[in-house]
C-alpha cells in the first residue's frame, strides 16, 4: 500500500520542485545518501523525544563517501542482518523468546518498509519531517514492547506483570513529563516558529512563517526582519517569492508606512507591469493612502488581468465599503466570501457589509470566521466586539 501511495503521489508531482524527480540540485543518488543519515536520525528522536524542530534544515549529503552517511548505512545493515538473523532463529520454534524475536524482527523491518516511500530514492524537497515516522514507528514499538515482555518473564516469572506495569508507568510518566515541557513551544504560533527558527534559521519557509506570526501578534517591524530574511533564502525552494511580496507589503501598510509599501509594488510592478499580484497590491497602497477611487481602478485592473485575484477583490470591496456602497462591495467580495483564507481583515469587511444592508445572519457568520483567524489581532477583536453588539449566537 505505501509502494502504490508513493507512485501515486509521484505521478502526481510531475514538473514540482517539492517532490520527484524535478528537486533542483538533489538527484536520487544524493536523496538515498542523504536518507542513510536522516533515518538514524529519527531512530534518536524515537528512543528519546528531545531536539524536536517544527520544520527541520536538514542538509543533503554530497555522496556515500561521508563518514555520516557511511556510519548510518552500516548502522541500517546492521539493524536488517539483526532482523533476519532473529527471524531465523525463531523459526520453528514456540515460546516467548522466539515469539518476541518474530514480533521484533517484523518491527524493525516494518518501519523500514512503511519509511521508504519518503526514505529511498525518491527526492522531497524536506529530507526529514517527523510526522513522516509516526506510522513506521509502529514496528518499533511492537518489537520492543515484545521484546521487553519476554525479558522480564524470563527475568521475574512471578513478578513479570507487576514489574511490567512499573515499567510502562515509569515511561509514561518520563515521556509525559517531556510531553509537557515541549507543548511550551506549541502554545501559540510564535512560539512555535521562534523555537523552530532557532534551530533552523537558514531555511526561507521557517522564516516566513515567523514573520507571519510576528505580524498575527502585531510585531510587524520584526515581521518585516523576518520576511526580508526569507526572500535571502528563496534557493532552496521552499517558498515562492510572491507570498514574501504580499506579507511584506501587508506589513509595511499595518505599520502605516504607506510609501514603504508603494516602493516594493512600484520595483514589482516595473519589473512585471501585468502582474495581477503587484496590481492588488497597488489597490492595497491606495486604499491605505485614502484614495478610494485609485483603489478600486487598480483592483479592477488586476481582475481584468486575473479574475481569481483575491487580494483585488479584496481591496475593491474593501474601497466601495468605505465610500458607502454595501451593495457594491458585497458584489466585489463574492467570488471570495467562500474561498478558505485566512484573513480577519476581509472577513470582517464582509461581515460589515452584510450588516450594512440588514442580513446579519451573514454578517455574524463573517465575523465569527474573523474573529477566530490569527494574522491581525486588532480586526480580530474589532470582529468579536461587533459579534457582542450585533447579540450573535
Amino acid at each position: 500500500l505505501s509502494a502504490l501511495a508513493a507512485l501515486r503521489g509521484l505521478g502526481g508531482a510531475e514538473g514540482s520542485v517539492h517532490a520527484g524527480f524535478g528537486v533542483p540540485r538533489l538527484s536520487p543518488a544524493a536523496y538515498l545518501a542523504t536518507q542513510l543519515r536522516v533515518i538514524p536520525t529519527y531512530l534518536r528522536l524515537l528512543d528519546w523525544p528531545a531536539d524536536q524542530c517544527g520544520d527541520w534544515a536538514f542538509p543533503a549529503s554530497a555522496g556515500f563517501g561521508e563518514p555520516a552517511v557511511i556510519a548510518g548505512g552500516a548502522l541500517l545493515l546492521g539493524l536488517c542482518a539483526a532482523a533476519v538473523l532473529a527471524a531465523r532463529r525463531a523459526r520453528g520454534r514456540e515460546g516467548d523468546g522466539p515469539a518476541a524475536l518474530r514480533a521484533a524482527a517484523f518491527g524493525l523491518l516494518l518501519f523500514l518498509l512503511v519509511l521508504a516511500p519518503s526514505s529511498s530514492l525518491v527526492p522531497l524537497i524536506d529530507p526529514l519531517a517527523e510526522h513522516r515516522v509516526y506510522l513506521a514507528c509502529l514496528g518499533l514499538f511492537l518489537g520492543g514492547a515484545a521484546l521487553a515482555a519476554a525479558a522480564l518473564r524470563r527475568a521475574l516469572p512471578a513478578r513479570a506483570p507487576l514489574a511490567g506495569a512499573a515499567l510502562a508507568v515509569a515511561l509514561s510518566a518520563a515521556c509525559g513529563i517531556a510531553t509537557w515541557s515541549r507543548s511550551g513551544v506549541w502554545s501559540s504560533s510564535l512560539a512555535l516558529w521562534e523555537d523552530t527558527a532557532a534551530k533552523s534559521p537558514g531555511k526561507a519557509r521557517v522564516q516566513l512563517n515567523l514573520g507571519f506570526a510576528l505580524a498575527s501578534a502585531g510585531r510587524y517591524a520584526e515581521a518585516i526582519r523576518a520576511y526580508q530574511r526569507a526572500a535571502m533564502l528563496l534557493g532552496d525552494h521552499t517558498i515562492g517569492g510572491e507570498s514574501i511580496f504580499l506579507d511584506v507589503v501587508e506589513a509595511y501598510l499595518a505599520l502605516g508606512q504607506v510609501e514603504a509599501a508603494r516602493s516594493q509594488v512600484s520595483l514589482q510592478l516595473r519589473a512585471k507591469p501585468d502582474d495581477p499580484l503587484a496590481l492588488a497590491l497597488l489597490a492595497a497602497v491606495e486604499y491605505g493612502a485614502g484614495r478610494d477611487h485609485d483603489a478600486e481602478r487598480a483592483a479592477r485592473s488586476a481582475l481584468e488581468l486575473d479574475p481569481a485575484t483575491g487580494e483585488a477583490s479584496k481591496y475593491l470591496g474593501m474601497a466601495r465599503l468605505r465610500r458607502g456602497d454595501a451593495a457594491g462591495a458585497i458584489a466585489a467580495f463574492a467570488p471570495v466570501e467562500h474561498v478558505r483564507v485566512v484573513d480577519p481583515v476581509l472577513f470582517a469587511a464582509m461581515a460589515e457589509a452584510r450588516e450594512r444592508i440588514g442580513d446579519v445572519a451573514a454578517a455574524c457568520e463573517h465575523y465569527d470566521t474573523a474573529a477566530g483567524q490569527p494574522g491581525n489581532r486588532a480586526a480580530s477583536a474589532r470582529a468579536l466586539a461587533a459579534r457582542r453588539r450585533l447579540g450573535c449566537p
